[in-house]
């Protein structure tokens, strides 16, 4: 019940809640801590906090907090990808782990460290999906992985961090005509446009250009935002 109060956007970074939800997960393991399944959701819950933690651009900046969640969990990607590699999450488990570790790069101003680590992830699912076309949390992974590239490589080059941005949105694209009713896929698909508008506006000055791409978003979003109330609010 506790974790079903994560999925209200508001409760996201409420961080009584999150360390709450973490000291469940940290009891269960501890009562059955052989369990594959549990292992699995613990660092599964690990990981979303410290990706949370660890940047502003989250809402919830403690990266110290942020570090320590995601050497805890590490143990326990390695130990499930080691033991249970074909568990369903086991794959995405470790890819996530692979972005929070880029994004704890970034938040300590190795940006080029980051970028690489996310190139690397990047070729990786990629090849995944040559071979599984159909997969979508694949598909959803790469597309995360390379909006987070983009994030990164705006302290390197904007040109190149807009463009990993727009390459972020074809797979999301991709994604919406596979599954149109996952809210979720429409969410993050917007966080692209917002990537790039700050990028052009704040990084760059470029208004004009800012304003245009504000204005692109606005119009693609405006048939989502009828879905339903929650949607729209987000």
């Amino acid at each position: 019940s506790l974790m079903a109060v994560v999925n209200d956007s508001r409760s996201l970074t409420d961080e009584q809640l999150r360390t709450e939800i973490l000291n469940q997960w940290r009891q269960l393991h501890a009562r059955f801590p052989e369990n594959p399944k549990v292992k699995l959701g613990f660092a599964d819950e690990l990981l979303q906090y410290a990706q949370l933690a660890s940047g502003p651009w989250f809402g919830m900046h403690r990266p110290q907090d942020g570090r320590a969640a995601a050497e805890e969990a590490q143990p326990l990607v390695e130990e499930l990808s080691a033991t249970n590699p074909d568990l369903p999450g086991v794959r995405t488990l470790r890819w996530s782990a692979g972005r929070v570790q880029a994004s704890i790069l970034l938040e300590a101003n190795e940006a080029g460290k980051a970028v690489a680590t996310y190139e690397q992830l990047a070729a990786e699912i990629e090849s995944f999906l040559q071979n599984n076309p159909g997969s979508l949390s694949a598909r959803r992974a790469l597309a995360l992985t390379v909006s987070g590239e983009s994030f990164a490589m705006a302290a390197i080059s904007l040109q190149r961090a807009a463009e990993l941005s727009r390459r972020a949105r074809e797979h999301y694209r991709l994604l919406m005509r596979l599954d149109p009713t996952n809210r979720v896929y429409v969410l993050e698909y917007s966080h692209t446009y917002i990537n790039e508008c700050y990028y052009l506006a704040w990084r760059d000055c470029a208004i004009e250009p800012a304003r245009r791409l504000f204005l692109e978003w606005d119009a693609v979003c405006e048939p989502f935002r009828e879905s339903d109330p929650r949607t729209r609010s987000e």
